[in-house]
């Protein structure tokens, strides 16, 4: 009987036809789904964490069990369902062993380890957004990731202003979102400022991601802030001194301008993601029905999102503005136009994340028809549903 070649293992992690099947999908399809850029040369997923990978058996894993289970989503074999579970396996237990050698000793190679490390926990959590885990897997994946961005701080300035901004991204998105209270960097600057200034350094300073280094994302903290204020402070019947503070922060909303080159994808992806956070603030302060400002809001939003097209890389930032518009549509054209533009997402980044979304959506349109008052609180209404996701 002739010998059987090995299959080869010159790439760590690697170790099945179908990991090279999952490696190719990741470097040709998935890693361009992620970011606003959809080139090597802008990409990070591209540019920095796959050359990282090779490198680091954690760091390979965790892109493989992203890329199969991104790639069954988009083919249907169920094969590649199986490998993405396996892989993630293989990943979580690598990485902990290694979590477990640095805290025993400290070498050299210490921040090279931990560069691909960070990103590994980061990959994990994005493997929860694809696979559609509705019970709050990701957040352990997160907590890592944040415990590392407070303590940790690499060599690498191009990869800490990466890990900063695509963390802190979802960080603000988790605050649309969950109901509980969450850490949260309210101020970026006092926390990791040395990360602001490998931004300032960084080749191109507009971000890979909508809304932390342009600043438009922290006006998500202060609204949750008084988001949370406002629960309490109907049962007291007390709101004044908090609508001024929301007045406050429309005026301070409506000023801000992005700074993407005007009439480009990405620049209607900053506006359609200023009209979210006016509409996440109007939604907090007004009673749960249909106001013209409001209305205006939703419907410019919409706008936006329509003018990208639709294989542009901006509908990777598309699905959290698109839900918050959604929970605020009470007009029956723009539910057509939000379930066009959930149609889109979904082609185009395969994502199981955008079905809890979609449905959601479409029980607060039941409360909102029902005239519930409680139809403001997306928040509590996904947890009475029992969804633990981000909507990113």
């Amino acid at each position: 009987m002739a010998h059987l070649m090995p299959y080869p293992v010159m790439t760590p992690g690697v170790e099945r036809p179908i990991d090279a099947v999952c490696l190719e999908h990741f470097q040709c399809n998935l890693s361009k789904r992620l970011t606003l850029y959809d080139d090597v040369k802008s990409n990070p997923f591209q540019k920095l964490l796959l050359g990282m990978a090779f490198e680091h058996e954690g760091l390979m894993r965790s892109l493989l069990s992203l890329a199969s289970t991104h790639h069954y989503r988009c083919h249907g074999n169920q094969d590649f369902a199986y490998r993405a579970l396996e892989q993630h396996s293989l990943a979580v237990q690598w990485l902990r062993k290694e979590m477990t050698a640095l805290q025993l000793s400290k070498t050299e190679s210490r921040l090279a380890i931990e560069d691909a490390m960070v990103a590994s926990w980061l990959v994990l959590s994005l493997f929860c957004l694809c696979e559609g885990s509705t019970k709050g897997e990701y957040r352990m994946h997160m907590k890592v990731t944040r415990d590392n961005l407070v303590n940790y701080r690499s060599t690498n300035p191009e990869f800490n202003v990466f890990h900063h901004e695509y963390f802190t991204y979802h960080e603000f998105a988790a605050l649309l979102t969950t109901y509980d209270q969450r850490p949260v960097l309210q101020d970026l600057g006092s926390v990791s400022w040395h990360l602001i200034e490998d931004y300032q350094r960084a080749p191109s300073k507009a971000g890979c991601m909508i809304g932390v280094y342009d600043g438009l994302l922290g006006f998500v903290p202060k609204i949750r802030l008084l988001r949370n204020h406002m629960r309490q402070a109907s049962e007291r019947g007390n709101e004044d001194d908090i609508k001024i503070k929301g007045t406050m922060l429309e005026v301070a909303i409506t000023k801000w301008k992005p700074t993407w080159q005007p009439h480009s994808p990405n620049w209607y992806a900053a506006l359609l993601y200023q009209h979210m956070v006016l509409v996440y603030l109007y939604r907090t302060f007004q009673p749960s029905k249909s106001f013209p400002y409001l209305e205006t809001s939703v419907n410019k939003g919409l706008d936006c999102l329509e003018a990208i097209a639709p294989d542009s890389p901006a509908q990777s930032n598309a699905l959290l503005p698109l839900f918050i518009l959604g929970c605020a549509s009470f007009l029956p054209h723009q539910r057509v136009r939000v379930t066009k533009g959930l149609d889109r997402i979904r082609e185009y980044t395969h994502f199981g994340n955008i079905q809890p979304a979609e449905d959601v959506v479409r029980k607060m349109w039941e409360l909102m028809d029902e005239g519930d008052g409680r139809s403001w609180d997306w928040e509590k209404l996904m947890m009475d549903m029992g969804i633990d996701c981000l909507m990113t």
